[in-house]
Order: structure tokens, then sequence, then C-alpha cells
């Protein structure tokens, strides 16, 4: 009776079986319930996969609500509506710095753009096969529009760090251009605004001081305003400034010239080109207030398709004008008062100076960089010379500042100007956008949410800044080979010769050599541009 409740030592189990038997039996029941342990796990990492995959679909979904959201009370403010609903709703949103600081965000949006999955689909396989980002093609991670737009002007200029309003994003380091793509990032910055004569040594020159520039953003990071910067201080990068302003805005003038000249040419013969050119002005004031030059790639790609295509065309028309006139080759004479303008002109086609060293960072093979430069322009030096020529040899004397000012009329000729003015009416805006942006910086200090009226200010600003371009041209007119050559020699000559060589000299140069080199070309180069500019005024007529 006595022991009928007592409890059984040690501690039990559900079958009722004693500690000491469960502990013998506990490995055999662990083994037996490892798999379903394990499918367990696995199960659950999957739902918490598939909860993680919806979670990131949900956010991306809530930031392009949101992103549509802002860009319809973009559109609605600058309509002049109002909407307090949405206003209070996108209020708290950082939609679009959450979308720059997480890269798997970017990452699924960019899915849902055109050909995403496609793109996605390469770089997959490439992973799988051990390839590195680095060695596919550049087309598996931009779109068309991406690819095109991503060469702009702004982009590869030396003051590219001149802000916007609105415009707080760091800048993103590109990457690697191929041989080809430097190559035609070299020849498009380079071969001008004009198809101009240009001699050898200026060439040569022009050449040797690219390379000196190479030569100080190999030592010295830094784009061509901050290596100015560097060495010689503050006002040299002003100068710079000022230089670029004026040299942009020329080529704007001479855009101005042109497309009146075939405006008048083709359509009023009677109208005054002083009138032309104020038309001009009212007709381009509204695209020279266009910001953002994302919306000008396609303007900018048909401008260059037509500019090749021109090229082309002149070269053919040249060659047949000189091969008609072969019996009176011996009988042309040089000009000599403007061999000395020749010299400014040719100073005008370096304008690209700008774009070595952006074109190098972007490089994939900077090793190769100085060969495909020097080859580049060669190639267009021998294509301006050879136009030039072409011109010199058949219309001699009579050569006009614009070759297609010497073409007889006709159906194809017409074509032929017409398809450069358009070039030139889409080329305008990101000709103009750069000079008119510094010409801002120093009258408007750039706030992160510009009011309304700030807007209309530089609205206001752009519009009589293209007026005083329309003057210029007028003024210009009158004499057009003086004018090119004074913008050439003034502004042109210091950005292409003189600079250069300071950076060079300060940031690079160690023996005496080397800055002596240095100092007799940057004074030649600077006599230039003294001399050539005082005879561009005096020659004005």
């Amino acid at each position: 009776m006595d022991n009928a409740g007592a409890v059984p030592k040690g501690p039990t189990i559900s079958d009722g079986t004693s500690g000491s038997s469960s502990e013998m039996r506990c490995p055999l029941v662990r083994e037996r319930e490892l798999p379903l342990v394990q499918h367990e796990m696995q199960v659950q990492m999957r739902s918490r996969e598939m909860q993680e995959r919806a979670k990131e679909r949900s956010e991306v979904a809530d930031l392009e609500r949101h992103l549509d959201a802002l860009q319809f009370r973009s559109w609605a403010s600058s309509q002049g509506q109002t909407s307090p609903r949405l206003l209070q709703s996108t209020s708290f949103c950082d939609a679009e710095n959450r979308l720059r600081q997480e890269p798997e965000l970017a990452a699924q949006r960019r899915l849902r753009e055109p050909g995403g999955f496609r793109r996605q689909f390469l770089h997959t396989a490439a992973e799988a096969e051990g390839r590195p980002v680095a060695a596919r093609p550049a087309v598996w991670r931009n779109t068309l529009m991406e690819s095109i737009s991503s060469g702009n002007l702004l982009s590869m200029l030396f003051f590219e760090d001149v802000p916007d309003d609105g415009e707080v994003t760091p800048r993103v380091p590109v990457e690697g251009m191929g041989n080809l793509g430097v190559a035609i990032a070299v020849f498009k910055g380079n071969i001008g605004a004009a198809i101009l004569f240009v001699f050898t040594a200026v060439f040569v020159f022009a050449v040797f001081c690219a390379l000196r520039l190479l030569a100080c953003a190999l030592q010295n990071s830094g784009t061509y305003g901050e290596l100015v910067e560097k060495s010689l201080g503050r006002t040299g990068r002003n100068a710079c400034c000022v230089a670029i302003i004026f040299l942009q805005s020329g080529t704007c003038a001479l855009y101005f010239i042109f497309m009146s000249e075939v405006l008048v040419d083709m359509f009023v013969p009677g109208m005054p080109l002083p009138v032309a050119i104020a038309l001009l002005a009212v007709v381009l004031s509204p695209m020279a207030m266009i910001r953002k030059v994302s919306k000008l790639w396609l303007a900018n790609l048909a401008g260059t398709i037509c500019a090749v295509v021109g090229v082309f065309c002149v070269i053919c028309i040249a060659g047949q004008g000189a091969a008609a006139s072969v019996n009176s080759w011996e009988e042309r004479a040089l000009a000599k008062p403007g061999v000395m303008l020749t010299l400014g002109s040719a100073s005008f086609m370096f304008e690209g100076i700008g774009l070595v060293l952006p074109t190098f960072e972007s490089s994939k093979d900077p090793d190769r960089f100085i060969g495909i430069f020097c080859s580049v322009m060669l190639l267009i030096w021998m294509l301006d010379a050879s136009v030039g020529l072409l011109g010199y040899l058949a219309y001699g004397e009579d050569a006009q500042p614009l070759i297609l000012l010497n073409f007889e009329g006709g159906s194809a000729i017409n074509s032929i100007r017409l398809l450069f003015a358009f070039q030139m009416f889409c080329s305008f805006p990101l000709q103009l956008l750069p000079a008119v942006r510094l010409a801002e910086s120093g009258f408007f200090t750039p706030v992160s949410n510009p009011t309304l009226a700030r807007k209309c200010q530089k609205n206001v600003f752009r519009a009589g800044y293209v007026a005083i371009l329309g003057m210029v041209a007028i003024l210009g007119s009158t004499s057009l080979d003086s004018f090119v050559s004074l913008i050439g020699a003034a502004f042109g000559c210091p950005l292409a010769f003189v600079f250069p060589l300071a950076c060079h000299y300060h940031l690079v140069a160690q023996s005496r050599f080397e800055k002596g080199v240095d100092l007799v070309l940057g004074f030649a180069g600077l006599m230039i541009t003294i001399a050539v500019s005082a005879l561009s005024i005096a020659s004005w007529h």
C-alpha cells in the first residue's frame, strides 16, 4: 500500500518508459527525424525567400507609384494646377533617394525597362560562364536611349561641375569605352563647326598641346578646369570659363549667320540678312530654355547624321569643281593677306580640347589612347586640309568663308544647304547650353527647389542671351572671315595652345629643358592669340 503511490525515479516520456531507456532510443529517434527537420528548414527558407521577393516587388511598385506621383505633381505645378491630396501623399516620399541608395531596387526596376529581361538573361549566362562584367559589351547594360544620351556634351566638357537648379546628384563614374568608342568621341569633339583649311604646323602644335594635357592628367586627377585652377589659381579657371563661353557663343553666332543666309537665298531672296537673323533669334529662343541634356538626344543624333552626310557631299562637289578647273590650277594665287587669318580659323577647329581628359578617363584601354588620339587627329587634319585644298583649287580667290556659298544653285545643292541648316538648327540648343549655363552661374546661385519666379527669370536671361547672340551675328555677317578668325584666335588659341602648356609647366615639368619648351611654345601661342586677334580686327571690312 505504501508503494502504490510511489513515483518512478527519473524523467518519463510520452510512452511511460524510464529516462535510461529513452536515452538509448534518442539517437535512433533523432536519426529518423533528421530528414523531416531538414525538409521543414528548407520549406521555411523558401517561404522566407518568397516573402522577401514579395516585399521587394511591393517596394518597387511603391517607388513607381511615388515617382509617378512626383512627375504628375511637377507637371501639374508647371500647368498651374494644384492637388492638395497629391501634395500630402508625396510630401514624405524619398523615392528618388531610396532608388539611388539601394542598388537592389534599381536592378528590380531596370527589369521593367524595354529589353530588361533580355539583358538580365545575358548577364546570368555570362556569370555562369565566369565572364567578368568588364569583358561584357556595353549594350548589355544600357538601353538605346541611354547609349545615345550618355555621349552628351555637358558630361565631357571641363566645366561639368557647374550645377543647375535642382541638380544635386553626384557624378556617377561611367564604364570604360572601347577603342572604337574613343575614336568616335575624339572625332566628334574635334571635327569642328566648319570645314576649314588647317596648316600642318598648327595641327602638330595642337596635338602636342593635347598630349601635354594628358601628361598632366596622368599625374594629377581632375578635369581641365581643375588642372588649370591648380596651376594658375582661380583666376586661370575663370579665364578658361570666359574663353569657352565666347567660343561656344561664337559658334552659335555662326549658326545664326549660315541659317539666315540659307533662309534668304532659298525662300525669301528680298529679305535683308539682319531681319532673317532676328526672326531666327525669335524661333530659337524657346529652344535655349531646355535645361535637360537628355531631352536633346534625338536632335543631337539627327544633327550628327546630317553633318556626316553633308561633309561627304561637300567633298564630292568640291572635288568635281576642282577637276573641272584643272587647267587653271597654275594661275591660282594664294591670298597672302588672309594667311594669318587662316591661323585663327584653324584654331577655331580645335574647340574639342575640353573633351580630351573626359574621353581619356572613359577609355577602357588607356594605354592605347594616345595612339588612337593621334590617329584620329591625323584623319581630321587630312579631311579638313583636303576640303580646304579642293575649295582653293576649284574657286581660287573667289572662295567664300563658307564653301557652300560657292556652290551653284540647284536642287541637289539646295538640299545640301538645307541639310546643313537643319543640322545647325538641331545642334544649336546643345551647343548653346554649356555657354549659357556658365553665364548663368555668374548671376544665379544654384538652389535645390527653384521657385516659378526664379525659373521665369532664368528663361528671360536665356532669351536675352539669344538676342545678344543675334546682334553679334548681325555684326559678324559683315565680315565673316574676320569674325571666324577673331573667335578662333582670341578664345580658341588659349584653350588649345596656352592653358595646356601652363598646366604642364606648373604640374609636371621637372627638367629645365621641359620647362623651357613649355615656356617657348606657350609664349608662341600667346603671341599668335594677340597678333591674329589684332589682325582680325584690323582687317574687318
